[in-house]
């Protein structure tokens, strides 16, 4: 067709000018609603209807101008810093994680308490957050609260968000210069990473909390390569502060201490070095906050929470579609899911083993991961997804990439439905989301077993 000709031919400027009028569409909906808030904003009129199909379709203009784009080139580290400058003014339009954010940050007092208790009222963030966040106690981790509570500088919401977004976007110009100076990793797997739409829109435009983790998840991947193994497990410990999931991460370590053949001495000086540092961070936590709750507290709270985005939440959805509202359901679908994963575990460790043409044990982190986040974690949000990024590093394969890219498309198109909150084009956005990221959760779950010849070694 003529026109993904023309995406093929221009899709280094069709990828950057796309997410440019991603921001702008953002601003255009603020200023047409007159609310910054992301629920419930529904736009009716004639210029709603135009700018909400606008920014469906220059969403996946961005998405497939990046599946075309020359990736073998060297790192395009000029055009990741304008599109992480550019970033900072795009405002909330698709998630309200950041005002949740903010809004935790704004009650935090340095101590666990907004771990146990529910948002203040008083809060001037209160009015922008869902109703879920309004009932749920606090699930982001320290380093969030911190970094965010120094962003609210005044009375002004937008001038808050504004200032936090700078801020993270100056940590990450840090990273993208010292990723930028590192020769020994391929510049197309860096350019998957830092031009990936799922980064753009998620991380950088959504401004999610996960970003902050990678920020030190990727200087901790920066300083092993460079051998400081200290420095790679002091700046881990802090990611964790960030979100406790980023621990799932830590076997990357450990594969790639195998990987680069380091010798017996070095590797016992790296688990000296994560025993010792382990044990100072939660001595520094329990000198500062008195417990440390406020570390595996966000995980209570988040196992209380109904399923969401992953099979758990289809069974349940589709039971109750079916039949009568049943919550007791639950509990045994959650366990019934939990018990999937063990087997897809173990039949893909089998392969993993038994396979002449073995699969590259960071492909089968990978895949792993992947079955934790829609199998056995009970909740699943689009920007999760975040989590998998850095692996990219060293995943080079062209299928395995594929199924990142269409996973991270149709779960933001899912997102993208929020934009507008008018039922027509929520509910058809919507659909259309759910019904292809069903299918690419399947579709890639079953990579390592049907037509997976690239992923050999």
């Amino acid at each position: 067709m003529w026109w993904m000709k023309l995406i093929k031919n221009n899709a280094s400027k069709l990828h950057l000018w796309s997410f440019c009028i991603l921001v702008v569409l953002s601003w255009s909906r603020y200023l047409l609603s007159g609310k910054l808030q992301v629920d419930e904003v529904v736009m009716d009129s004639p210029f709603g209807i135009v700018i909400s199909i606008l920014f469906t379709v220059f969403t996946l203009g961005h998405f497939l101008a990046f599946y075309h784009l020359e990736l073998n080139s060297q790192f395009q580290f000029r055009k990741a810093m304008v599109i992480n400058i550019v970033a900072i003014f795009m405002l909330p339009c698709i998630s309200n994680d950041i005002f949740s954010w903010m809004a935790y940050a704004d009650n935090f007092q340095y101590n666990d308490d907004v771990y146990r208790n529910l948002i203040s009222k008083d809060s001037s963030f209160y009015s922008y957050i869902s109703e879920l966040y309004k009932t749920t106690p606090n699930v982001y981790g320290v380093i969030c609260l911190i970094l965010a509570k120094l962003s609210i500088v005044s009375t002004n919401i937008l001038l808050n968000i504004l200032c936090l977004k700078f801020f993270i976007a100056i940590i990450i110009s840090m990273v993208l210069y010292l990723y930028n100076r590192i020769k020994t990793i391929e510049s197309n797997n860096l350019n998957f990473i830092f031009l990936n739409p799922l980064w753009t829109i998620q991380a950088l435009g959504q401004t999610h909390t996960e970003i902050v983790g990678l920020f030190f998840i990727f200087l901790a991947f920066y300083f092993l390569f460079l051998g400081r193994y200290f420095n790679a497990i002091f700046l881990f410990s802090i990611a964790v502060l960030v979100k406790i999931s980023f621990i799932f991460l830590f076997p990357v370590f450990i594969w790639y201490l195998w990987y680069r053949n380091i010798e017996k001495k070095e590797t016992m000086l790296f688990l000296m070095y994560t025993m010792v540092i382990a044990g100072l961070t939660l001595t520094t936590i329990y000198l500062l906050f008195g417990s440390f709750d406020l570390i595996l507290l966000p995980l209570a709270t988040i196992d209380k929470l109904w399923p969401t985005g992953n099979f758990s939440d289809y069974l349940v959805s589709i039971y109750n579609l079916i039949f009568s509202s049943n919550l007791e359901l639950i509990p045994t679908v959650k366990l019934l899911v939990k018990i999937s994963f063990l087997f897809y575990l173990s039949i893909l460790l089998w392969k993993y083993k038994s396979n002449k043409n073995k699969i590259k044990w960071i492909e089968v982190f990978y895949f792993i991961f992947l079955a934790f986040l829609f199998l056995y974690s009970h909740r699943f949000l689009t920007w999760y997804l975040l989590l998998l990024l850095p692996i990219f590093i060293w995943i080079s394969d062209s299928s395995v990439r594929n199924g990142f890219f269409f996973l991270s498309f149709f779960f933001t198109i899912q997102d993208i439905a929020h934009f507008n909150h008018s039922s027509y084009y929520y509910y058809s956005i919507l659909v259309i989301g759910i019904a292809g990221a069903i299918v690419s959760q399947v579709t890639s779950l079953s990579q390592p077993f049907f037509g997976r010849d690239r992923l050999y070694q």
